[in-house]
């Protein structure tokens, strides 16, 4: 991200900056522990996650035109407004196929790679709060601490 942004990639493309889950930055984890990502992500990952997505909205706010910011959550809740305001963004129209399930696994060059497997069902809150079941008090706490300043920044952590 930093190296584009440096050359600047993004004076002239448009950027959807999708965050997930940033009040807790665990769900995210969970989804990169189970496809195998990141060993032992929880000791620096939340880190890393506060670092780069600050980094990014610092760098490209201000520029509507091309930049989107939209949460993870907020997408799975309201699907087609979101993916609307996301085709208004990049000037296109917005298709229903977006939201039809088997429209989306015909579309796709890769419905079979194991890490895409939810990308083909409905699009549901189904991940969100996974953090409560995977991690113990201790761990949830350390991912709060290492991931603050970003959760504090997007207005997810009183």
């Amino acid at each position: 991200m930093r190296i584009l942004l440096d050359n600047g990639l993004f004076n002239f493309v448009k950027v959807i900056h999708i965050v997930r889950d940033v009040r807790d930055v665990r769900d995210v984890m969970v989804s990169m522990y189970k496809l195998g990502w990141i060993p032992r992500l929880r000791y620096g990952y939340p880190r890393f996650w506060s670092a780069d997505n600050i980094f990014a909205s610092n760098r490209l706010q201000g520029s509507e035109a091309r930049y989107h910011f939209l949460r993870y959550e907020d997408l799975v809740r309201d699907p087609e407004t979101e993916l609307a305001a996301c085709c208004a963004h990049l000037g296109v129209d917005f298709d229903p196929a977006m939201v039809d399930v088997e429209r989306r696994r015909v579309a796709s060059n890769h419905p079979d790679l194991p890490h895409h497997a939810r990308t083909f069902g409905a699009i549901d809150q189904a991940g969100i709060g996974a953090f409560r079941d995977a991690f113990d008090a201790e761990s949830l706490a350390h991912v709060e601490r290492l991931g603050a300043e970003g959760l504090h920044r997007f207005g997810y952590l009183g």
